[in-house]
């Protein structure tokens, strides 16, 4: 992974991290980086005062119920009111784990209602106006999490496959980029 300095636009560091790296999320609280792993099943946390591995979250050895061992981290998601990271895993039934940016360490797994299992998370994106974190999907859904008991709240049908995720603060709505059809869709928080 490439350090940029926004000054110069040159690279400053270049950190080793699992294989397959990517998706990224900051932690503004800690200064830390998250990267997800795709190929290793794994979650490098980086800091960013010195641009080095602080710690490297497995999620293969992680109980999730019947899904196997093949864990693939996707997007992740930071929850800065509960500094919390929030790892939508792509598996064919995609349960998605919860890390503590206290310890670096798994402290939840959202596992799916048997009848969502077909899903598989790939976007997630932090509401800090309701606490909750939505989830887009390759099967046309989005799920919404609420931060306090970790919990599947709503499924939203969305349009062709939502790959990409933002919050509007002011006006309290999800954006979603829908890659299949070509839309930009927003669900009313």
């Amino acid at each position: 992974m490439y350090v940029i300095d926004d000054d110069t636009n040159q690279v400053v560091a270049n950190v080793t991290v699992g294989y397959f790296p990517s998706y990224i999320a900051y932690d503004s609280g800690k200064g830390y980086i998250y990267v997800s792993n795709v190929g290793s099943g794994t979650v490098s946390v980086i800091a960013d005062n010195n641009n080095t591995v602080v710690a490297t979250v497995n999620l293969v050895n992680v109980p999730t119920g019947n899904f196997g061992t093949e864990i693939q981290p996707q997007a992740l998601c930071y929850d800065a009111g509960k500094g919390e990271i929030f790892v939508p895993c792509r598996n064919g039934v995609g349960p998605i784990h919860v890390i503590s940016d206290t310890n670096n360490t798994v402290v939840a797994t959202i596992v799916l209602p048997e009848t969502l299992q077909t899903r598989e998370p790939e976007v997630a994106c932090y509401d800090p106006s309701k606490n909750e974190i939505f989830v887009g999907n390759a099967d046309n859904t989005v799920f919404i999490i609420s931060d306090t008991n970790n919990s599947i709240i709503a499924s939203i049908p969305t349009l062709g496959g939502p790959v990409g995720l933002v919050y509007d603060s002011g006006k309290g709505y999800m954006f979603l980029a829908n890659q299949y059809d070509n839309s930009i869709s927003q669900d009313y928080n």
